[in-house]
């Protein structure tokens, strides 16, 4: 795993479309730590006092990295927010983190959110959501889309024995959302793109803030019966939707 600067990823900025308006960068996730980025100037968002340095993108050595995304055949699959697992929160049972997370994002909007309870298919709801989102004009929000991933994925890791197991089976090695088409904020893409599908051979760079969410939830500390201690996130209270007034 490898820091480098954004002005040497030629992969990223064929992947990714910047606007003149913002640039969003990630920080240390696994560490509570995000930062915006807003036209080269930096706005640090801390969840706690560690102060960390920024980091623009990371470099991946595929061979030494747990790669994972939907369409996984080697068994990484499970690591996907798109797989499918039973999960509870609140009185509620989820199908998918990807489920779980899309219903965090609604919070405030109840017709909106027994909509996305009613579907199945991960996809069929992020399909959803996304639609949702653009009729209440709503927008990805990384501070608090961060703070609902890591909430859905603890979540996933206290009911999904298999994701637990694979997790923990698989200790301090870097988790990597191999996102070959093309989604280098929330995985990561080939840096040569002739090894494009390869799980094994090559380099990954991205910000890879699912990975690393992954990560964060697998290595901090749990309760005394190893399972991912629950706090409300601090989103949620900011959260409610738009009125005639404001």
């Amino acid at each position: 795993m490898v820091e480098i600067s954004k002005k040497s990823t030629s992969a990223i900025q064929s992947y990714k479309k910047w606007t003149p308006k913002k640039t969003v960068s990630i920080c240390r996730l696994e560490c509570g730590c995000v930062i915006w980025k807003y036209r080269y100037f930096f706005v640090y968002l801390r969840e706690n006092e560690n102060m960390v340095r920024e980091i623009n993108v990371i470099k991946y050595d595929k061979s030494t990295s747990v790669l994972f995304n939907s369409y996984s055949k080697i068994g990484t699959e499970v690591l996907s927010n798109l797989h499918l697992c039973k999960m509870e929160y609140e009185g509620k049972v989820f199908h998918s983190s990807e489920q779980l997370f899309y219903w965090l994002r609604f919070y405030g909007y109840p017709e909106h959110q027994e909509h996305l309870l009613s579907i199945d298919s991960p996809k069929e709801v992020k399909r959803t959501g996304d639609r949702f989102m653009k009729k209440l004009g709503m927008v990805d929000e990384i501070e608090r889309d961060v703070q609902l991933l890591r909430l859905a994925i603890r979540v996933k890791y206290n009911c999904c024995e298999e994701f637990r197991m694979f997790l923990d089976a698989h200790p301090n090695i870097p988790i990597v959302e191999y996102a070959w088409w093309g989604d280098s904020e929330y995985g990561c893409v080939d840096e040569d793109n002739s090894l494009k599908y390869n799980w094994y051979k090559g380099y990954v760079i991205g910000q890879n803030v699912c990975g690393r969410i992954i990560r964060g939830v697998r290595d901090e500390a749990k309760d005394e019966n190893g399972k991912c201690i629950i706090t409300r996130p601090p989103c949620l209270d900011r959260m409610q939707p738009p009125t005639l007034f404001s």
